[in-house]
């Protein structure tokens, strides 16, 4: 799987997870979540933020979920584990230092979110 199509698997499980909570992500969202990271302007910033945060929380709920319902997990690093399928799309990404925005977000849903004042990163075991 390319790195393209393990972003496109992270969009799709966020969206899954956004329907399911009633708040579901407009084609605006779904657009700004594979632009290029570069592409984007100062005018860009303050919807990437709030798309961030919204995505972070969707993200770690749909691992989570996914946890519960018994899928296998892999250590993420001390103090994550999160399903596997999860961890090898991320890790696609991740290691091809991936542009698209969705890349970028998903950095801070593994660690600490700064654009919501995290300061200690995301433990979920």
């Amino acid at each position: 799987m390319t790195a393209d199509e393990s972003a496109q698997w992270m969009i799709e499980a966020v969206c899954v997870e956004a329907e399911r909570q009633g708040q579901p992500l407009d084609t605006d969202d779904r657009e700004m979540l594979t632009a290029n990271v570069t592409s984007l302007g100062p005018a860009d910033r303050p919807l990437m933020a709030m798309l961030n945060n919204v995505v972070v929380v969707l993200a770690r709920s749909a691992m989570d979920r996914s946890k519960r319902a018994g899928a296998p997990t892999t250590k993420a690093r001390r103090g994550l584990s999160i399903p596997s399928d999860w961890y090898r799309h991320y890790m696609a990404t991740y290691n091809a230092n991936h542009p698209w925005v969705i890349s970028a977000i998903m950095q801070n849903a593994m660690m600490a979110n700064p654009l919501a004042g995290e300061r200690k990163p995301w433990k979920s075991k």
